[in-house]
């Protein structure tokens, strides 16, 4: 899946992309939460421009990851209030900026959008392997957050390995439309 992603030609990387947020865009769950959590993709990732900017000028408040350049697998989620607000992070993805971002009484999401490797449409992601939203997702703060994996059609498999801890998704969205996937 990782060498498909990097085998996307850019041009059709930002067209899939732009398709794919279109849809959470137009979605009723994305209109109404007032908090989001996203994230900045990775040059292969499925791109969250399109959202972070329509976030931003709508007056959501949007929380960021951070990754821990020391513990590794940790990540702890920011308060943006704009791309003045980011920087380059220890893996090269723009973070918040420690001295700019809020950490403290930030309010929880209505909507956290995850990216993965891989999903399947019993919800379960295949992630790089660091395990940093399975070990966030079970915070309180985000335990009522409806997560959305967002994707290229193409990453979304029959069957993906899983394991106990492995963070379910309710949702996945790739540029063919938003599929919410039943409850178990």
């Amino acid at each position: 899946m990782c060498a498909c992603r990097r085998a996307l030609p850019a041009d059709e990387r930002r067209a899939l992309s732009l398709a794919a947020q279109e849809h959470i865009l137009r979605d009723p769950a994305w209109r109404k939460a007032p908090c989001v959590a996203l994230y900045v993709a990775l040059a292969e990732e499925t791109d969250t421009s399109a959202l972070l900017e329509e976030a931003w000028a709508s007056g959501k408040t949007v929380l960021l990851p951070r990754c821990s350049p020391v513990d590794r697998g940790h990540m702890d989620f920011f308060s943006c209030a704009g791309r003045g607000d980011l920087r380059p992070g220890p893996f090269g993805i723009d973070e918040p900026d420690p001295d700019r971002a809020a950490g403290a009484n930030i309010p929880p999401p209505s909507l956290m959008i995850v990216p993965g490797v891989a999903f399947d449409s019993r919800g379960f992601r295949l992630g790089m392997g660091g395990g940093y939203y399975d070990r966030f997702s079970s915070r309180d703060l985000f335990a009522g957050a409806l997560r959305l994996g967002l994707a290229f059609a193409f990453q979304v498999a029959d069957r993906v390995p899983r394991e106990d801890w492995d963070l379910l998704v309710q949702a996945i969205c790739t540029e063919k439309g938003l599929l919410w996937l039943p409850r178990p």
